[in-house]
């Protein structure tokens, strides 16, 4: 088994508070900073695909309920899966390196969309969205378990732990509203390409 270690602040007073470990502890800093772009991209993608399964769809969007169940299905399905499979990868592989292998996969994922709608295909646009999700249940065992390799002690360990949930909760708040704006101002095939960029920059970090 593959074992990491990162430094981390050995300043324990600056980690007694929510800001404190944020600002102290540098490895805990650009991991949250990844984990909320990413999950910022993927809200974008999300809101796209709705729009572009409305926009194959034509004249037939009154059938668009039934499509976009199938496409929450999708998205779901690879969770119940595949995140045994990630959490045997976490143990098994060095996690960072797993991390930013899922990262530039995930950077690739969305650029098949642009293949999606240039064939006005909905079956491509269920296939990429089954390959991201699995890549997502593939990331998460090793995105938690790599927090206690940055975080020392129990109670920043707590507050790193709540901070993480906090930042899922933002952007699932803020992510689904902004994604609505960037489709409409912007267009469903740059938030495809700007979910890609995400994952590129939170393989950097």
């Amino acid at each position: 088994e593959t074992e990491i270690k990162i430094e981390t602040s050995s300043f324990s007073d600056d980690q007694s508070t929510y800001i404190g470990l944020v600002l102290s502890n540098r490895p805990f800093r650009l991991y949250l900073s990844s984990y909320l772009i990413t999950h910022a991209g993927e809200w974008f993608t999300y809101v796209a695909t709705i729009e572009l399964i409305e926009e194959i769809l034509g004249e037939k969007r009154a059938s668009s309920k039934l499509y976009i169940s199938l496409l929450v299905a999708c998205r779901l399905l690879p969770n119940f899966l595949l995140i045994p499979f990630g959490g045997v990868l976490a143990d098994a592989r060095d996690r960072r390196h797993s991390m930013i292998l899922l990262d530039m996969m995930g950077a690739i994922a969305p650029l098949f969309y642009l293949i999606a709608a240039y064939l006005k295909s909905i079956e491509i646009v269920y296939m990429v969205t089954v390959l991201q999700a699995s890549i997502a249940a593939l990331y998460e065992p090793c995105r938690s378990s790599i927090i206690p390799l940055m975080v020392t002690g129990d109670e920043p360990m707590k507050k790193a732990t709540t901070l993480a949930g906090l930042a899922w909760s933002l952007m699932a708040a803020i992510g689904s509203g902004s994604g609505g704006y960037y489709v409409s101002s912007i267009g469903i095939n740059a938030c495809f390409v700007v979910d890609s960029i995400t994952f590129l920059v939170s393989g950097f970090l």
